[in-house]
């Protein structure tokens, strides 16, 4: 499924303010927020931690962001509708 939620898991016990999540292609799971970077295990247990000043800074995207998430969002979407053509067609 694409962009679904395949997994959930409760961040109750994270003291950080948390700014921003990353899961790897390899699954590991990355969280930053107050000053700090965490690796969470699938459980949402903090396996790792470290100080890092950047992620203590607001995440602010502006329109240069904006305008290229908005073009892959657009190439995506084509290659999706390539994709059920090819499907359909087989």
């Amino acid at each position: 499924m694409v962009g679904g939620q395949l997994h959930r898991f409760s961040l109750r016990t994270v003291e950080q303010k948390l700014q921003a999540i990353c899961v790897g292609r390899d699954g590991a799971i990355f969280a930053a927020g107050s000053g700090r970077i965490l690796r969470l295990d699938h459980a949402g247990k903090v396996i790792a931690s470290a100080v890092s000043p950047v992620a203590d800074a607001p995440v602010v995207m502006g329109p240069d962001i904006d305008k290229m998430l908005k073009e892959m969002h657009m190439r995506f979407e084509v290659a999706l509708a390539c994709q059920n053509e090819a499907l359909a067609e087989s």
